[in-house]
């Protein structure tokens, strides 16, 4: 959680670090310490991972920057309301564009970029070292985090699993648990479920 966040803000390309609340609030969120760790670049990921998993430091990938919202960015809906560029993009159920914002095609091909360069990592660090990643009868047994923005999250859950979009859309603090199977560079979800807010892993 940053200040923009508190404040209903669309926070994009700002490159804010977390509030004391939304430090204070990490700490409900139990994982498991001894996950090779991801982040994007800006404070508000690092800061969260290196909270998350103090002992580890984060491999970054510059494909994990959130969206950039253009005219919209750090602005909230009472500072919109009226202005009649932003009551089109909510007519269109935010599938419009964001007015001199990165475009969401744009967004959506560099997240998967992203996506594909972290397993891509994975899987050439696994064959480097196959003990550590418990590599057995050429199969893959690792766990990897990844400290993302909520449209990056949105974005691969939807790539993964087919459905719309805004069917996981996430607040501070949470995302989603995946299980993915791998054959050479082929990646298919098998199961998934939310975690953090009022779940319990």
């Amino acid at each position: 959680m940053t200040r923009g966040n508190q404040e209903g803000r669309y926070v994009g390309r700002t490159d804010e670090s977390l509030t004391h609340d939304g430090r204070v609030a990490l700490k409900s969120l139990k994982l498991p310490k001894d996950l090779l760790t991801f982040s994007g670049p800006m404070k508000r990921c690092v800061e969260t991972a290196e909270r998350l998993f103090p002992d580890k430091r984060p491999l970054i990938l510059k494909e994990f920057t959130e969206i950039d919202f253009g005219d919209f960015e750090m602005h909230n809906f009472e500072e919109l309301d009226g202005d009649p560029v932003y009551q089109r993009w909510v007519d269109s159920n935010g599938r419009l564009d964001f007015p001199n914002g990165e475009k969401r095609e744009d967004f959506r091909r560099r997240t998967l970029s992203g996506f594909y360069h972290m397993l891509t990592i994975v899987s050439n660090m696994a064959k480097d070292d196959p003990a550590y990643f418990g590599r057995k009868s050429g199969s893959l047994n690792t766990k990897v985090a990844a400290v993302i923005h909520g449209g990056n999250i949105m974005v691969i859950m939807s790539y993964l699993t087919g459905r719309d979009i805004y069917d996981y859309m996430v607040h501070n603090g949470e995302g989603y648990k995946l299980l993915l199977s791998c054959h050479e560079a082929d990646y298919q979800l098998l199961q998934y479920k939310p975690i953090g807010g009022n779940v319990i892993i």
